[in-house]
C-alpha cells in the first residue's frame, strides 16, 4: 500500500540519498579534504557524473549532492573509486573518494570536494555498480540513476522554456579522457518544427557544459524535445536534464542514448488523482514519419482500463496528461506505450505540495533488479517501490532487503506473483517489511520474469521527494 504525509495513503519509491546536508553519512568521506590522487581500479566499469556541488550554487540553486552505490556482484568485492575535475576545463582537482564493497554492499557519499564548490565526477570499479545521485536543494530535491551508456547523440524529451511555467537545463558531459567534444542543441516542437534556437556546445575531457533553455529564445508557449549531437561521431557524450515547475517543481534524469529510442515504451507509476497524485507525459518521435502511439492503462492486477491513441507528428513531442484521458478512472497503476516509430517518453509525478518527480520510460526490464536506497526514517526518510510485470506471462519474483555494510538479508523477504502488465507497491514504512527504525540499505529483486521498478523516496516533514526508474541489473 502507498503512504503519504504522516502515514495517509500517498506514493512512494526508492531515491538516493535520504541524507540532509548537514547530517554525517555512514562511511562518508570526510568533507573537502585534499588527497592525493589514488590509481583507480583495474575496471570495465565506469561511471560519469555530470554535476556535483557541496552547498554550492548550480542551475538547481543552493544543491548538495551524494552519491549512493551498490555493488552488483553476486560473489565478489567492487573496489571503487571516484576522481573528480573541474566543471569548466576537465582539470583534475586532485581530489578522490576511494573504498570496497562486499557483494549486495551499499555506500552514500558525500563527494570529497570543498564546501561551496561544484564538479564533475568518474567512477571506476572491477565489478558493476548501481548509482544514484541525489540532489538536495533549499526549495526541494530530486535525484536521477546513473547511466553507464554514452553516445555522440542523446535526447530529452522535455526542453522547455516557460511553458505553463516549466523551464529545463541541460548538463552535458563529456566522457572521453582526452580532447574536445563540440556539437549542438536543437529544438522540435509539438508539430514537429525546428526551433530556430541552437545552443552550441563545446566541452573538454571530463568537463561538463550547463546549457539553460531560460531565456534561450524557445517560445514560451510550446513544448520542445531536444536532440544533443556531438560533431564527432565517435564522441562519448551523457547529460543531465535539469526540470523546474511551479510550486518548487524540481526533478532530474539521465538524457536518453539511442539503444533507449523504441517503439514499446513503460510507465510502471501512473496516477489520475489517487492519493493526491498525477501524471503526465511527453511522448517524442525523433523520425522524419509521423507516429501513432497506442497506450494502454492497466490497474494494479493488470486489468486493461482504457486505451487511448495519440497521433504524433514527425520530429514532434505530444503532451499527455492522465486526468484528460478520457475513461481513465482513479484505479490506473501503469502504461505502456507501444508506437509504429520509435519513441522516447518522459513521465512527472506530481503529489501535494511540493513533492514532485521526474521518470523516463524504459523499453524492457530485467529478471534482476536492484534498488540502491531503501530506507524506514533514515534522516526522515520513507521509500517505497512500485514493481511492474513487463512481460505477457505471470512473474515469479523474490523481493529481499540487505544490509548497506554486509549486504547480507534482512527484514521480510516476500514472494509475489504478478500478472502480466500487473504491479505491487511495498512500502517500507509498513511494520510487516520487519526493518529497523531508522534503516538505510538496499533491496535486490529477483523473478523469472522481466521486471521494471520505479521508486521514490520522500522526507516527512520537510516534503522532500526523489523519484527515478530502474530496468535491472544483468547479475
Amino acid at each position: 500500500m502507498r503512504r503519504g504525509l504522516n502515514g495517509t495513503p500517498g506514493t512512494y519509491s526508492t531515491a538516493t540519498d535520504p541524507i540532509t546536508a548537514n547530517e554525517t553519512l555512514p562511511g562518508a568521506a570526510s568533507n573537502g579534504v585534499s588527497i592525493t590522487v589514488n590509481t583507480p581500479p583495474s575496471t570495465n566499469f565506469t561511471y560519469n557524473l555530470p554535476l556535483l556541488a557541496n552547498n554550492a550554487n548550480t542551475p538547481l540553486g543552493n544543491t548538495t549532492t551524494f552519491v549512493t552505490f551498490q555493488n552488483l556482484s553476486t560473489n565478489a568485492t567492487a573496489n571503487v573509486s571516484v576522481q573528480y575535475y573541474a566543471l569548466s576545463n576537465g582539470n583534475s582537482l586532485n581530489l578522490h573518494d576511494s573504498f570496497s564493497l562486499p557483494k549486495y554492499g551499499q555506500k552514500a557519499i558525500l563527494p570529497a570536494i570543498g564546501s561551496g564548490t561544484s564538479a564533475g565526477g568518474v567512477v571506476t570499479s572491477d565489478q558493476p555498480l548501481n548509482l544514484v545521485v541525489s540532489e538536495s536543494l533549499n526549495a526541494g530535491g530530486s535525484a536521477y540513476n546513473v547511466a553507464a551508456s554514452t553516445a555522440s547523440t542523446l535526447y530529452s524529451p522535455i526542453a522547455l522554456n516557460g511553458q505553463y511555467g516549466f523551464t529545463t537545463s541541460i548538463v552535458v558531459f563529456n566522457a572521453a579522457s582526452t580532447g574536445t567534444s563540440t556539437g549542438t542543441i536543437q529544438f522540435f516542437d509539438e508539430g514537429g518544427t525546428q526551433s530556430g534556437t541552437t545552443q552550441s556546445f563545446s566541452v573538454p575531457a571530463h568537463a561538463s557544459q550547463i546549457l539553460n533553455q531560460a531565456g534561450s529564445g524557445l517560445a514560451n508557449n510550446h513544448a520542445y524535445w531536444a536532440k544533443i549531437s556531438a560533431a564527432n561521431a565517435a564522441d562519448m557524450l551523457t547529460a543531465q536534464v535539469i526540470e523546474f515547475g511551479p510550486a518548487n517543481f524540481v526533478a532530474t534524469f539521465n538524457a536518453i542514448v539511442p539503444s533507449q529510442v523504441q517503439k514499446t515504451l513503460y510507465a510502471p507509476a501512473v496516477f489520475n488523482g489517487q492519493y493526491n497524485f498525477v501524471t503526465g507525459m511527453a511522448i517524442a518521435n525523433p523520425n522524419g514519419a509521423a507516429a501513432t502511439a497506442t497506450l494502454k492503462y492497466y490497474d494494479a492486477n493488470g486489468t486493461l482500463l482504457t486505451t487511448q491513441s495519440q497521433p504524433i507528428a514527425a520530429n514532434g513531442v505530444a503532451g499527455v496528461f492522465q486526468p484528460n484521458v478520457s475513461g481513465l478512472s482513479s484505479q490506473v497503476s501503469s502504461a505502456s506505450i507501444s508506437s509504429d516509430q520509435p519513441l522516447i517518453m518522459a513521465v512527472n509525478e506530481k503529489g501535494p505540495g511540493t513533492i514532485s518527480g521526474t521518470y523516463v520510460g524504459l523499453a524492457s526490464g530485467n529478471n534482476n533488479v536492484a534498488l540502491p536506497v531503501m530506507a524506514n526514517g533514515f534522516a526522515g526518510f520513507v521509500t517505497g517501490a512500485t514493481v511492474l510485470n513487463t512481460s505477457t506471462s505471470a512473474a515469479h519474483l523474490t523481493f529481499q532487503y540487505r544490509d548497506a555494510a554486509t549486504g547480507n538479508p534482512l527484514g521480510q523477504a516476500q514472494s509475489k506473483t504478478l500478472a502480466p502488465n500487473s504491479s505491487f507497491q511495498v512500502f517500507q514504512g509498513d511494520s510487516a517489511q520487519l526493518l529497523p527504525s531508522g534503516f538505510f540499505g538496499t533491496a535486490t529483486i529477483s523473478s523469472d520474469q522481466p521486471l521494471l521498478v520505479t521508486t521514490n523516496a520522500l522526507q516527512v516533514g520537510t516534503g522532500l521527494f526523489y523519484t527515478y526508474t530502474e530496468s535491472g541489473n544483468g547479475n
